[in-house]
C-alpha cells in the first residue's frame, strides 16, 4: 500500500527522471548525425591534392618578375573526350599586359588555370622567369599571382578581415590605403562602424561592384606581380564597370596582366590580344592589326559596337545611354560608322519617328 505522500513523491521523481531519460536519447541521436557529418567531413580535410610541390622546390618565398611562357601546352579534363587546349605557344613579357577572348569553353580560363597549377598539361611545359613552375614551390607560385575572379567569395566578417584575406599581416594603414585605390573606402567610411562593420553571408547586403572592390583591394594588398583578370566586370551595369575598370588601371601599374573577358571595351590598352577557339589561338595581334584582318575578333567587335549603336540610337526603347559612353571611349578610335549604316533598317523599323526627330 502507498499513502497520498510517498505516491506524490513518486510523481515528483518521475518528473525528474523524464528529461534526463530524453536528454539521453537526444544526445544518442546528435552524436549518429555528428559522426556520420564528422566523417564525411574529414574525407574532403584528409583529400590529397593531386598538384603537388616537388621535394626538391625552394620554399623561401621570393618576388618574381612577371615573364611567363606556354610552350606546347596541351590539356584534357579527366571525363572528357576532347583536348580543352592543344599546343598553345604564347610568350607573356615582363609588365605586359594581354587580353584573351573568344567563345565560351574556347579554353580561356584553362589557360590561366594551368598557370596557377590548378591542373596540370597532359603535354607541354610553362615557365615563369625562365624557371618550369612544376619546379616551383605552390605557396611561392600562388602568392606571386594575384586573380581577381568574376564569382567573389565575400566572408561573413568584417570588412577589415575581409580584405586582409589577401594579406593576414597587413596594417591597418595598408587595408585603409589599398580600399581606397579600390575605391571602397568612400562607402565603408559611411558605415557606423566602418572597417569594423559586419557583411552578411557571401556578401549579401553588397552590389555586385562593391563585391569586386573588396576582391581589388585583396589583390592590391597581396601586391603579386602577374595579375589575373577572368571576367571580372560581366555581372556588374556600365556605371559600375566604368569604376571598377578605373580601379583595375592602379592594380596593373607595374605588373604582368592577362585580361580575360567577352567585352571589347578596353582591349585597345593591350599590348598584345589574343582570340581563342576550340582550344587553340585563332588570332593574336594588337587591337588595331586584328580590326584590319577582318576575322573573329573584328566580327565580335562589329557585333558589340552594332549592340551600342542600337541602345544609343533607339533611346527609350532599350534604356537611355549618354554620348560619354562613346565607342572613342570603349576602343580607342572613332566610331565605325559603316556598322551604324548597316544597323539604320533595323533601326528605323524599331523606333522611326525618334531618329527622324533627332535628325
Amino acid at each position: 500500500e502507498m499513502d497520498i505522500g510517498d505516491l506524490t513523491s513518486f510523481m515528483f521523481y518521475l518528473q525528474l527522471l523524464a528529461m534526463p531519460v530524453r536528454m539521453i536519447g537526444w544526445l544518442l541521436s546528435a552524436a549518429t548525425r555528428g559522426s556520420t557529418c564528422g566523417n564525411r567531413i574529414f574525407e574532403i580535410l584528409d583529400t590529397q591534392s593531386q598538384i603537388q610541390s616537388s621535394h626538391n622546390t625552394n620554399s623561401n618565398h621570393y618576388r618574381m618578375d612577371g615573364e611567363i611562357k606556354f610552350h606546347n601546352i596541351s590539356h584534357k579534363f579527366p571525363d572528357s573526350k576532347t583536348n580543352s587546349l592543344n599546343n598553345i605557344n604564347l610568350n607573356i613579357f615582363k609588365n605586359q599586359k594581354i587580353s584573351i577572348t573568344g567563345e565560351a569553353g574556347s579554353g580561356k580560363s584553362t589557360l590561366v588555370q594551368l598557370l596557377l597549377r590548378f591542373y596540370d598539361p597532359i603535354d607541354g611545359e610553362v615557365f615563369i622567369d625562365g624557371v618550369n613552375i612544376k619546379n616551383i614551390n605552390l605557396g611561392t607560385l600562388r602568392k606571386n599571382i594575384g586573380y581577381v575572379h568574376q564569382d567573389v567569395f565575400i566572408f561573413n566578417e568584417t570588412f577589415k578581415n575581409n580584405i586582409k584575406y589577401g594579406n593576414p599581416s597587413a596594417t591597418d594603414q595598408e587595408i585603409i590605403k589599398v580600399a581606397q585605390i579600390a575605391q571602397i573606402d568612400d562607402y565603408i567610411q559611411s558605415l557606423p562602424d566602418k572597417y569594423d562593420s559586419l557583411i552578411s553571408e557571401n556578401g549579401a547586403n553588397l552590389s555586385g561592384g562593391q563585391k569586386q572592390r573588396i576582391s581589388i583591394a585583396r589583390t592590391l594588398l597581396l601586391d603579386p606581380p602577374i595579375l589575373i583578370l577572368d571576367d571580372s566586370t560581366s555581372s556588374v551595369d556600365a556605371t559600375t564597370e566604368k569604376d571598377i575598370q578605373d580601379s583595375l588601371k592602379q592594380l596593373e601599374k607595374g605588373r604582368t596582366v592577362i585580361n580575360i573577358a567577352h567585352k571589347l571595351n578596353n582591349f585597345g590598352e593591350s599590348d598584345n590580344i589574343i582570340v581563342m577557339k576550340d582550344g587553340n589561338i585563332a588570332e593574336s595581334g594588337n587591337h588595331q592589326n586584328l580590326l584590319s584582318e577582318n576575322g573573329i575578333y573584328r566580327n565580335i567587335y562589329n557585333l558589340q559596337v552594332a549592340d551600342w549603336g542600337i541602345k544609343t540610337m533607339i533611346g527609350s526603347t532599350f534604356g537611355p545611354m549618354s554620348r560619354g559612353n562613346s565607342e572613342d571611349e570603349m576602343f580607342g578610335k572613332l566610331y565605325d560608322y559603316n556598322v551604324v549604316k548597316r544597323l539604320f533598317p533595323y533601326i528605323i523599323r524599331y523606333k522611326k519617328e525618334s531618329i527622324i526627330g533627332s535628325i
